[in-house]
């Protein structure tokens, strides 16, 4: 069972989750069905930044610490297959702002990469660690990425799954670039928010992956993927990520990552 520690009641700006609400509820419990799916004991933080806005990390194993910081719109429960192989750690896994079960966010009313620096700095000091390796992906891998910059002393590695989001020229997959634009973005938004568990396999196409990925994945998966997908927040934290941090060409320069 899924314990809670949480050092701040202080509300977000945009959506704190709320338990009582059936759509929060149904992630939570999709969750933790995945997580004991895979043989997981997990405890909930949630971490306050400075603006307020509280972000929540899953605390899994003990041992030295490794941050886990998710790509998309940064739903930390896609780590439970790998969480599952990491025996012998202490896992902190990020749900990124706009993401999991932490606070809604606007990307388009902040810097983007300040608040990156700022929820990870937060999140090494509520669990007071000097040092630590980060395992990352598409958009956290970004995210760590310019972290590692800024607080250089405390990262040991950075361990990159896949193609950090934005490196080096890289754009991302036509759909997702036709979802920067405004109004277009809230019909192609529909594609996202599945109407049933299939639709969730079927899903990750639309993210680059083949197809082989979804048709993998285990129920207690799909239910997470149908469950996250349906909170109020997530329009709002899919389509103003697409809107700050890429144009229909590729990357906005303002975040690319030279």
């Amino acid at each position: 069972m899924m314990q809670t520690q949480q050092k701040s009641t202080v509300a977000a700006p945009e959506f704190t989750p709320d338990r009582s609400n059936p759509q929060v509820q149904a992630a939570r419990e999709a969750e933790e069905r995945l997580y004991r799916h895979y043989g997981l004991e997990t405890r909930a933080h949630h971490v306050e930044l400075e603006t307020g806005r509280r972000v929540r990390v899953v605390e899994s194993g003990t041992g030295r610490p490794v941050v886990m910081v998710p790509g998309g719109v940064g739903d930390g429960w896609i780590w439970a297959p790998l969480m599952a192989e990491l025996a012998g750690y202490r896992l902190l896994v990020l749900d990124r702002p706009g993401g999991g079960l932490s606070d809604g966010v606007d990307h388009r009313q902040m810097d983007v990469q300040q608040l990156a620096v700022d929820t990870l700095t937060a999140v090494f000091n509520y669990f007071e660690i000097k040092r630590a390796p980060i395992v990352c992906n598409s958009m956290g891998g970004l995210w760590s990425f310019w972290f590692a910059l800024a607080r250089p002393e405390r990262v040991d590695a950075l361990v990159q799954l896949g193609c950090p989001a934005l490196i080096l020229n890289t754009s991302a997959p036509f759909p997702m670039r036709l979802m920067s634009v405004p109004l277009l973005n809230r019909l192609l938004v529909k594609q996202m928010i599945p109407d049933d568990r299939k639709e969730v396999r079927e899903s990750v196409t639309f993210l680059g992956h083949p197809a082989s990925v979804g048709e993998s994945w285990p129920d207690a998966m799909c239910a997470c993927g149908y469950c996250f997908r349906h909170l109020p927040k997530y329009k709002t934290a899919w389509l103003s990520l697409m809107e700050a941090m890429l144009t229909p060409l590729g990357a906005n320069e303002r975040y690319a990552f030279s």
